[in-house]
């Protein structure tokens, strides 16, 4: 209990340190609550979508007609999945900005500012996606998209102006924020470059970390969620072969445990668990590749989204092991003599002082 009274007193004087913060925090959570109710009446149309098109296939199935709009629901429902990871991702985001404030991490902040102007452009994705479909829809069932009204100024024009706008808020305020957090890493650090480049380095680690679970997991999540197990009884229009599937299966539980295992062989600086973080997290990025050669055979199905998402998976698993090389090459540099403020006891990146000798703790 006084620890998670220490974490809460923490948090709001990291919250309350200047105006920039306090802005900060109310445009992250005005920035959910927007794009939430906007996504959700995108998805709303995207559903009315899927369940029109499906009362016209069972009434060309029932008349006996050739007409397999099967594939244009399937296509739908993983839209619709598409929103809803989206609306999930705005709540890892505010999270990812309040944690950002909490330990004032300025690799992270910078971050930020970048991942908006991507979720910017996703909006426009989800424009591109729909008149993809409804096109793909004519070509399977001549007139059938006639059905359909878009109406994009209604739905998706708004969503498009409020992430860009938003977008160009978050990046002001992370460009002050950069200022403010980079002043405090100098007081806290001080003015050797050495340590400051070390320093940073392991920030960004600890980050790539953090967008992992979202990225990485979720992506891998996901890929349940969209492709069936390939058999021949199988109706679902998106397989994957038996073998590559339950691989899959195994990669994802293994992701939590990478994610885990790095995390801890940080904080003790285990080169032994590092190495074997390197060597394990290849699996990852060798499934997620074979998974990006699936996706980009359905292209033509309008799998974008899963594309898209699956091409940052993979570069995020590929920076975070590049970073972990670097961390591991800056083990026993230093660093935790800045950070020890007693010879028995630690002090981690935020303050927060600990009893762990001779090691130091990275954001808690």
């Amino acid at each position: 209990m006084i620890e998670i009274n220490k974490r809460i007193k923490k948090f709001k004087t990291r919250v309350t340190e200047s105006k920039w913060t306090k802005f900060f925090v109310l445009a992250s959570i005005l920035q959910l609550c927007c794009v939430v109710f906007l996504e959700t009446r995108v998805l709303l149309r995207n559903y009315d979508f899927k369940e029109s098109v499906t009362d016209r296939y069972n009434f060309h199935l029932g008349n006996g007609d050739n007409c397999n709009l099967k594939p244009s629901i399937d296509r739908m429902s993983l839209i619709a999945q598409e929103n809803i990871i989206f609306m999930i991702f705005q709540v890892f985001q505010l999270w990812f900005c309040l944690n950002a404030i909490y330990n004032q991490n300025i690799m992270q902040i910078i971050t930020i500012a970048i991942i908006n102007f991507i979720c910017g452009l996703f909006g426009i994705v989800q424009i591109f996606e729909i008149s993809k479909w409804a096109t793909d829809l004519d070509k399977t069932c001549e007139g059938e998209s006639a059905l359909i009204d878009k109406n994009f100024v209604k739905f998706d024009v708004p969503l498009v102006i409020c992430l860009i706008l938003f977008a160009t808020i978050i990046a002001f305020l992370s460009f002050r924020l950069y200022q403010q957090f980079g002043w405090n890493i100098y007081k806290k650090i001080g003015a050797d470059i050495k340590i400051q480049k070390i320093y940073k380095t392991m920030l960004i680690f600890v980050m790539y970390l953090k967008l992992d679970l979202f990225f990485v997991l979720v992506t891998a999540i996901e890929v349940f969620l969209s492709f069936s197990v390939d058999t021949s009884g199988s109706s679902y229009t998106f397989t994957l072969p038996n073998k590559l599937y339950y691989f899959h299966l195994g990669i994802t539980i293994m992701i939590l445990f990478l994610e885990i295992l790095a995390y801890r062989s940080l904080r003790l600086e285990s080169k032994i668990g590092m190495v074997s973080y390197l060597v394990l997290s290849l699996f990852t990025v060798v499934d997620f590749i074979i998974l990006l050669k699936f996706a980009t055979d359905k292209i033509s199905q309008s799998w974008y989204f899963f594309i898209v998402i699956v091409v940052v998976a993979i570069i995020l698993s590929l920076l975070t092991w590049v970073w972990t090389l670097f961390v591991l090459m800056n083990f026993d540099q230093g660093l935790d003599k800045y950070l020890n403020k007693t010879k028995d006891q630690d002090i981690d990146l935020e303050g927060v002082t600990q009893t762990r000798p001779k090691r130091f703790t990275i954001e808690d």
